[in-house]
């Protein structure tokens, strides 16, 4: 018990300002710090936004305070660190999560209008703001940029957001390698779209990748317009399995030929099977005799030999992370593990940071 009580309040005495953190991703990311001690700065465009996060997070015990702040505004972005030190001393952990995507253009379409208020508001603003916290912050303290899973794997729908979010991965890198030794350790979490406060896609709905030489593939989403009138992405449901031929493929997004094989497992957000290049991983291991191969990044087809079973050790003597239906496929780079089919089985969530993952309890975190 104690033991958990020390891991649950982990931002005790910290300090944590949170960026567009009224609703959604951002208003959660600034309850869980919250609830771990921390005292939270959160901040929105809108002041009734800001009053409502306020009276919630203070409802549960935390110690909230709310500015309005459109990070687009110098002033706002200034009013946003200057009342923080002068209520709080000092600043801990900024977390850059404002976004915005208002176009839904292919890259070739969209206008040059749109790609200034993607640049001033997902990259430009979250510098800024940096700027203006760092003198603030104290060695040891933390800076996160929250990134998208788009920043990976692309959607046309979404293309150039996701650019924006690509440029958030060299921020990071470029941001804790300071000439003049940096204060704060940097972050980027890739986030998947809210369901409720931005385009419509959970990760659970829309993350498959299409079986090759089935029929033809369908868009990832479709536009539409809501009640409001506001323009939102719908996904696709996945394509249906094939009955024609005797050759389907399993896809992943990270694959390529290589003879030999590293030990260590890689998320794949697009793989639709889990893949070992290792036989010995597998338990309860059968021979494949199917006609399906597993296709890689340059199209080439390489055949499975076995199938079967495994699981992941877990810091957490309880739980067992398993792994059904994972197939062997010897001539491959990376042992990879599907986000999609590892999330439904064992209820888990997965946080992607710039150079690992972390898998952890839905119910629990």
């Amino acid at each position: 018990m104690e033991k958990s009580h020390k891991i649950g309040r982990r931002f005790e005495g910290k300090v944590a300002i949170v960026t567009a953190s009224t609703q959604g991703i951002g208003f959660s990311i600034a309850e869980r710090l919250g609830i771990e001690g921390a005292s939270v700065v959160i901040s929105s465009r809108k002041q009734k936004n800001v009053d409502d996060a306020v009276e919630k997070l203070r409802g549960k015990g935390i110690e909230t305070f709310g500015i309005v702040c459109h990070v687009s505004n110098a002033q706002q972005r200034k009013n946003l660190i200057d009342k923080t030190v002068q209520k709080y001393g000092k600043i801990d952990v900024f977390i850059s999560n404002a976004a915005v995507n208002p176009s839904v253009d292919s890259i070739l379409e969209t206008q040059e209008s749109v790609l200034d208020k993607l640049w001033e508001v997902n990259v430009k603003a979250s510098i800024l703001v940096l700027q203006d916290a760092a003198p603030h912050m104290t060695k040891g303290s933390s800076v996160v940029f929250i990134s998208s899973i788009t920043a990976f794997r692309p959607d046309p729908a979404v293309a150039m957001y996701g650019v924006t979010k690509t440029a958030l991965l060299g921020l990071t890198k470029a941001s804790t390698c300071c000439s003049d030794g940096p204060k704060y350790s940097g972050k980027l979490c890739c986030s998947w779209f809210c369901t409720n406060t931005f385009c419509g896609f959970s990760y659970k709905r829309c993350c498959y990748r299409y079986v090759f030489g089935t029929t033809p593939q369908p868009p990832r989403s479709v536009e539409k317009t809501d009640e409001n009138g506001a323009k939102v992405l719908t996904p696709q449901p996945p394509p249906s399995q094939s009955t024609n031929g005797d050759s389907s493929t399993k896809a992943a997004l990270f694959a390529s030929p290589e003879t030999v094989a590293d030990p260590a497992w890689y998320a794949d957000s697009g793989a639709t099977y889990h893949i070992t290049t290792d036989f010995n991983n597998l338990t309860l291991q059968n021979d494949y005799h199917g006609s399906d191969k597993f296709m890689v990044a340059n199209d080439e087809l390489i055949p499975i030999t076995h199938t079967g079973s495994t699981s992941l050790s877990s810091h957490h003597h309880l739980r067992t992370v398993n792994l059904h239906n994972v197939l062997c496929v010897p001539n491959i780079k990376k042992s990879l593990i599907s986000i999609s089919k590892l999330t439904v089985d064992n209820d888990v969530f997965v946080e992607f940071h710039v150079n690992n993952y972390l898998i952890k309890d839905e119910t629990t975190s």
